[in-house]
């Protein structure tokens, strides 16, 4: 797998042995939560939902949640990125702030490839995200 390649869908990423993690966004206000992240959720059978409910995650500003999750045998890693209100859109400054941070995140638990939600940073260039997370093996789903 080259280091930008695309897995094109969120089930992809979750049943590829290359991934070792999916990252995307997560609001504070969208219940039913929407976008890569409900498609993860679907997926793994209400895992996300089931922390929000418990009141574990918020998807607040600033939030970085790591969920372990198991698919088809495969253990991933899921980012979850809280980027707070969906009506009030975070700037792209703000946003490479947080991957920033993720990005240290991820380094620490020793993930290397991981798979980046394009839809949940539709704000950003592609080659923006890519340098983001220069120092991981990335692969871009929708």
């Amino acid at each position: 797998m080259d280091a930008h390649s695309h897995a094109h869908l969120p089930e992809d990423a979750l049943v590829n042995p290359e991934i070792q993690g999916i990252i995307c966004t997560l609001t504070s206000d969208d219940r039913p939560i929407k976008g890569t992240a409900a498609i993860l959720d679907w997926r793994l059978r209400g895992v996300i939902s089931r922390f929000i409910k418990a009141g574990q995650i918020t998807g607040t500003k600033g939030e970085i949640v790591f969920i372990p999750a198991q698919k088809l045998g495969q253990n991933k890693c899921l980012l979850l990125v809280g980027v707070g209100r969906a009506q009030e859109p975070l700037l792209p400054s703000e946003i490479k702030a947080l991957l920033d941070e993720a990005q240290v995140q991820i380094l620490n638990l020793g993930l290397t490839r991981v798979a980046v939600s394009l839809s949940s940073f539709a704000v950003l260039k592609q080659e923006d995200l890519a340098r983001s997370f220069k120092n991981l093996n990335v692969t871009f789903i929708q």
